[in-house]
């Protein structure tokens, strides 16, 4: 298992994420702001140099004067119009636009022109900032983001912001290595879901009682591992409609070593 000196280095290299309303996201940061051009422009006062580079088509850098006194950068990115082969939204545009200058103190806000494009914009921005970076000196990350979407229903950006959140533990799980992610860090990564969802239950199926409850397949591929195998069942109280979703956690995996030697018949 890892030693102690370097939990304590990816602690500090965790990055803080919130989303927030726009005006919050602009004063006293730093920020990016990105979304087609008709979208930047309904922009308004005080924010109206965002809406005028947004004329330009090509987007660029503005500055600003601060209620502290202190100079503001403002980065504007035009997103493009999308390819036949995309024509859901501009994720990927959005995701290139932010993640290259996420820092301390940074806010971003993506401008949509209608609520069916608040969910992937809330989903890019979140993927753009990982939840911790695994540099060995990382820079202070603080980022406050925001969606611009006039008219768009309350509970429609609290889902695209509760989803975000999702994709930004899913990232974390997916890059996070097997000696930080064992089996014992994938149970706790699922409870705190059941803890930040009230109503969700949780039940936790491991070692030998995966054998003895018929789990045999389960058991039989973990149990070498000094973490023993687990199955975690997440459930809500009864509906009249039951769904049931089906995943795996692999924290490690061998599977095929023996085919890859030697490379050459591979």
């Amino acid at each position: 298992p890892p030693c102690a000196a370097m939990r304590r280095a990816v602690a500090r290299a965790s990055r803080a994420f919130r989303w927030g309303s726009v005006d919050e996201a602009l004063q006293r940061r730093n920020a990016v702001v990105a979304g087609r051009a008709g979208a930047l422009q309904t922009l308004t006062h005080p924010w109206g140099e965002v809406a005028a580079l947004a004329k330009s088509k090509e987007g660029g850098q503005t500055q600003r004067v601060d209620d502290d006194g202190k100079l503001r950068k403002v980065d504007v990115a035009v997103l493009k119009d999308p390819s036949k082969r995309m024509p859901k939204g501009h994720a990927g545009q959005l995701f290139k636009a932010v993640s290259g200058k996420v820092g301390d103190e940074m806010g971003v806000v993506v401008c949509v022109e209608d609520q069916e494009a608040v969910l992937p914009a809330a989903l890019a921005i979140g993927r753009s900032v990982p939840l911790r970076t695994w540099k060995s000196k990382p820079d202070p990350v603080d980022v406050l983001a925001a969606v611009h979407c006039p008219g768009a229903d309350q509970a429609v950006l609290y889902r695209a912001f509760k989803m975000s959140e999702s994709v930004r533990v899913a990232q974390d799980l997916v890059d996070c290595p097997p000696e930080f992610c064992d089996v014992d860090a994938m149970i706790a990564a699922a409870q705190r879901v059941v803890s930040d969802n009230e109503g969700v239950q949780m039940k936790v199926i491991r070692g030998t009682d995966l054998r003895d409850g018929g789990f045999g397949g389960l058991w039989a591929v973990g149990r070498a591992a000094p973490a023993p195998p687990a199955l975690v069942v997440l459930s809500t109280p009864p509906a009249a409609r039951s769904v049931a979703f089906v995943g795996k956690g692999i924290t490690y995996d061998t599977g095929g070593l023996a085919l890859k030697v030697p490379a050459t018949n591979m």
